[in-house]
C-alpha cells in the first residue's frame, strides 16, 4: 500500500486519494488539514487547501478551525493562505 502522496523536484502531489479520506478526523476532531497545520507542514497545508474541497471552516471538537491553528501557531503564510481561500475569519471557537 505505500504513501498516498510522493515527492518529487519540491512538489508534493496527491495520488489518487478517496474523497472520504479528505474528510476524516482524529478522535480530537482535528481533520488533516487541522493536523497539517498543527506539524507545520506547508506543503501538505497547501495542497489540501488548493488541491482538495476540504471543509477550511471544519472546526474541532474545542470549536478551532484552520485559521485558528495557523494563528496560534503563529504560521502568517498559512493564515494569508486560508483567508485567500475563503476561510471565515469571524469563525469562533466554542
Amino acid at each position: 500500500m505505500g504513501n498516498r502522496y510522493f515527492y518529487r523536484k519540491e512538489k508534493l502531489e496527491p495520488k489518487a486519494l478517496p474523497e472520504n479520506h479528505i474528510h476524516r478526523k482524529d478522535a480530537f476532531g482535528n481533520s488533516l488539514l487541522h493536523l497539517a497545520i498543527l506539524y507545520e507542514s506547508q506543503d501538505i497545508t497547501n495542497l489540501l487547501v488548493t488541491k482538495t474541497k476540504i471543509d477550511l471552516d471544519n472546526g474541532n471538537q474545542t470549536g478551532f478551525n484552520a485559521l485558528h491553528f495557523a494563528v496560534i501557531k503563529n504560521q502568517l503564510q498559512t493564515c494569508v493562505l486560508l483567508i485567500e481561500h475563503q476561510a471565515n475569519i469571524n469563525a469562533q471557537s466554542k
